[in-house]
């Protein structure tokens, strides 16, 4: 479910001489941040340790942080992608919903997508100056605007 291509964004800064391209991809719904490379990492610890307090520990986060960022994305995804059962005998616990296993895919993929784009991108240029990076960087927000919109919905993706 992890493509190592997309881990990048949890490795260390290495810093290199010369422009290099950095970029970050964020999915938003009407405005509202709905996914990011944190928000993901919260729904991949949920799935790990199987509450919402034990993933907002290991990512050193609030408990608050962590429901409210919970309750957002449930509220913007089309269904939810975490589900809650408060307490109880054997206390409580949180898990990812088969929209939540498909979001991460999903935001994998793109990540994907997008590192490819960004690879070529680096290793078909020389970034010698401030216009010739924009210009690059133009034709990069073009290819992946194009590739966006022929990416397949998240049902050909992941299937039930």
């Amino acid at each position: 479910m992890k493509p190592e291509s997309c881990r990048v964004i949890y490795v260390e800064r290495q810093p290199q001489a010369g422009y290099n391209i950095q970029t970050s991809i964020w999915l938003e719904k009407d405005g509202e941040l709905y996914l990011d490379h944190r928000r993901v990492r919260l729904l991949e610890n949920i799935m790990e340790y199987g509450t919402l307090a034990a993933a907002a520990r290991n990512l050193n986060m609030a408990y608050r942080n962590a429901w409210l960022w919970v309750e957002d994305m449930n509220r913007l995804a089309s269904s939810p992608l975490v589900e809650k059962m408060l307490g109880g005998v054997g206390g409580g616990y949180t898990k990812l919903t088969d929209e939540g296993l498909r979001a991460i895919g999903n935001y994998r993929s793109l990540c994907h997508l997008h590192a490819n784009i960004v690879g070529r991108l680096e290793n078909k240029h020389h970034y010698g100056n401030y216009i010739r990076l924009n210009f690059i960087f133009s034709r990069y927000v073009n290819v992946f605007s194009n590739a966006l919109q022929q990416a397949p919905t998240s049902a050909a993706l992941y299937p039930s």
